[in-house]
């Protein structure tokens, strides 16, 4: 009856065993979930900073030409 016991005991601490990898591999899947979550948030952020920065550099060239195109007419005037 002992040698029964010994198996059952096996075979539940194998089925144990196998819920535990079960879970560290779904632990594994959530994880890699979030972080794919957390990196596709954050490249949204630095795509939205990026177009920013473009339409702010825009805005100064536009700045810096038509100064430019006051100061060549103001040349021509006084030259």
């Amino acid at each position: 009856m002992a040698l029964i016991s010994k198996k059952a005991s096996t075979a539940a601490d194998l089925a144990s065993s196998a819920d535990n990898l079960l879970k560290v591999f779904k632990n594994t899947v959530s994880g890699l979930s979030g972080v794919i979550t957390k990196a596709r948030e954050q490249a949204a952020i630095k795509q939205q900073e990026a177009d920013a920065a473009l339409a702010e550099k825009q805005a100064l060239e536009e700045v810096a030409n038509k100064n430019e195109q006051t100061l060549n007419k103001l040349t021509d005037l006084l030259g």
